[in-house]
């Protein structure tokens, strides 16, 4: 992984011309199901992408609940991206790369993107379900 990694983005201004939001939107399948399409979903380098405002990245992330118990953790020293260690999390997720779905662009390899951040990250000893509830974007910060 890293900076040469491909990573899924759409054009900021299709997000835009969608209704672009800050903090949280239950909208997600229309989001979803309207960018992540082969005409505006494309994988590019992560170096490439990482500080350019004319792309959105989209980044499957989850968010742990028990009853009204809700999973947080403090990233450690020696996480990937240094511009969030230290910071408290409410979840886990990660940039949708090409592997996922051998290089389509759509709702599928974000869902499986998911999985994969999942297996990666967590052990989960017990039944759950999976539900999207909604979407985030964060532009007030660079890694919002």
């Amino acid at each position: 992984m890293g900076l040469s990694e491909r990573v899924l983005v759409v054009p900021s201004s299709e997000f835009d011309a969608l209704g672009r939001f800050q903090g949280f939107s239950p909208e997600a399948d229309r989001y979803l199901n309207a960018l992540l399409v082969p005409e505006l979903a494309t994988f590019r380098a992560r170096s490439e992408v990482e500080d350019d405002p004319s792309f959105q990245q989209i980044i499957p992330y989850v968010i742990f609940r028990s009853g009204e118990l809700v999973f947080t953790y403090v990233r450690g020293k020696s996480g990937g991206e240094t511009r969030l260690r230290k910071l408290r999390s409410i979840g886990v997720g990660g940039h949708v790369a090409e592997a996922d779905a051998e290089g389509r662009g759509t709702v599928e390899a974000y869902d499986l993107a998911l999985l994969r951040e999942l297996e990666e990250e967590v052990e989960i000893a017990s039944p759950g379900q999976i539900r999207r509830v909604g979407l985030i974007n964060d532009d007030s910060n660079p890694v919002g």
